[in-house]
């Protein structure tokens, strides 16, 4: 009498533990790369923001609502807070040329751009770049 010997179907538990070993590799070498590109993500979407916030301070002078002085003013970007009639600072007057006001990515969305107007330069600044400018000049530490 032959018996029919059935041929067993799966995985062995040492490839198992070999394709596990294989996923944990990738997985290293994978992760860390992907927070940079995240970081880097954040930090070109700052830069993005500044620029906008830089021809907002472009049309706001064209249109006069903004004279630059000789020394560099540097105000928070936001928007004019309702109450009594104050003179509107230079942060408020860019945010009226602006239609949302945008935050940092860096510091889980919650930072604030700050501009700085001259007679001969337009800056934006973040509390993140610890008092660099992120535009014109692209950041400097910042993107490290």
């Amino acid at each position: 009498m032959v018996k029919n010997l059935k041929k067993k179907k799966g995985f062995t538990l040492i490839e198992l533990i070999i394709v596990i070993a294989i996923l944990g590799i990738i997985a290293t070498i994978a992760i860390p790369k992907l927070t940079n590109q995240k970081k880097a993500a954040q930090i070109s979407a700052d830069k993005a923001n500044a620029k906008i916030i830089a021809d907002a301070a472009q049309m706001a002078i064209v249109n006069g609502t903004i004279s630059p002085t000789s020394t560099e003013q540097i105000t928070e970007v936001k928007k004019k807070v309702s109450g009594p009639a104050t003179a509107a600072t230079l942060g408020e007057l860019v945010a009226a040329e602006l239609n949302a006001i945008p935050k940092t990515k860096l510091n889980n969305g919650n930072g604030s751009f700050y501009i700085g107007i001259s007679s001969n330069k337009i800056a934006v600044y973040t509390a993140e770049t610890n008092g660099i400018e992120i535009y014109p000049n692209g950041g400097g530490d910042y993107a490290n």
